[in-house]
């Protein structure tokens, strides 16, 4: 249960972190100014096209930190709609490996609660040695793509979402597949 409460207060900060989501609306990516950010706290780092909004917040009654980036086409002011966020949210606790894939499971479910979301399809993979999961899903006028990896220490969070397509486009693409552990 512990495992549970953790991820919906990681998933209700990450929503509450400053995006606005409803308005989005359809626009073609346009080419963008694309820079490495490094969470020195989170472990991560992360391609963005834009510079983004930093997160940290503290939560739970542990005294876990939240790190993150969060980045808007809508607040960026270029014309482009869709949103990116990448976070890492400290665990608590013992994680054995082999838990993983039920622990994602309850990611994704407690995800797509949260978020009044509809999952569309998700891919299991790995990053370096840990696992992860892809999670294509839909909800409140938006489309979007969530990638989930659990180490030892940390549950890592990279969204993607906008109008539908937005989750598929090169821009998208380019962001999901640019996060990579730092090992800190």
């Amino acid at each position: 249960m512990q495992f549970v409460t953790l991820v919906r207060n990681a998933l209700v900060l990450m929503l509450i972190g400053g995006l606005d989501f409803a308005g989005i609306a359809s626009a073609a990516p346009q080419p963008a100014n694309w820079q490495s950010y490094r969470s020195a706290g989170g472990g991560f780092a992360i391609e963005l096209p834009g510079k983004p909004e930093t997160i940290e917040n503290s939560f739970g009654q542990q005294g876990q930190k939240m790190h993150g980036f969060a980045f808007s086409r809508d607040k960026s002011g270029d014309g482009k709609t869709g949103a990116m966020l990448a976070m890492a949210s400290d665990l608590v606790g013992d994680h054995k490996k082999e838990e993983g894939d039920r622990h994602l499971d309850i990611v994704r479910d407690t995800a797509m609660k949260t978020m009044g979301a509809k999952l569309l399809g998700e891919t299991r993979e790995n990053v370096g040695a840990y696992p992860a999961r892809r999670i294509e899903y839909e909800g409140n006028g938006y489309f979007g793509t969530l990638r989930v990896v659990l180490t030892n220490r940390r549950m890592y969070q990279v969204n993607v979402m906008g109008p539908k397509g937005y989750a598929e486009t090169p821009e998208a693409r380019r962001f999901l597949n640019s996060f990579a552990l730092t090992g800190n």
